[in-house]
């Protein structure tokens, strides 16, 4: 179960992040909005926003209040690559830059076996959780 954060903009929503209990705040990437991947230009853009800052209850979320939840959640939480234990040395790039990964089932399970034979999804699972050196967890997938 987790909660949804957006900023309405005209006649779009702009997927800020995701809160899970047990894990990490994790950030949708926003290139375009952000200057950075930091706290100081996500703070910037929620300000600059603040009259549209909403949760997926469509309830207005006070900045502040949320980043005292962001940071109580990256001191607590944990990541994807934590929960699955992934081994540095199994790290590796996709063709565009993303992180992948080996899937987190065994080889001789029996779902595993039943898959459909495509080698993307045999070998690996796109990953693409980035942790900044602030502490704060990126995804440029889509997880709203």
């Amino acid at each position: 179960m987790g909660t949804n954060y957006y900023v309405k903009k005209e006649d779009n929503s702009i997927h800020i992040g995701k809160s899970s209990f047990g894990w990490k705040f994790l950030f949708q990437e926003n290139n375009e909005y952000y200057d950075k991947k930091d706290k100081s230009s996500i703070f910037r853009f929620l300000k600059l926003n603040k009259t549209t800052f909403i949760n997926e209850y469509n309830e207005k979320v006070d900045v502040e209040e949320f980043w005292k939840m962001v940071e109580q959640k990256q001191q607590s939480g944990t990541t994807i690559h934590e929960y699955y234990g992934y081994p540095e040395s199994l790290k590796c790039y996709d063709e565009n830059g993303l992180i992948v990964y080996p899937p987190p089932i065994k080889i001789d399970d029996e779902v595993y076996k039943r898959l459909p034979p495509r080698k993307d999804v045999l070998e690996c699972i796109v990953f693409s959780e980035e942790i900044t050196e602030e502490g704060l967890v990126f995804s440029s997938s889509d997880f709203s």
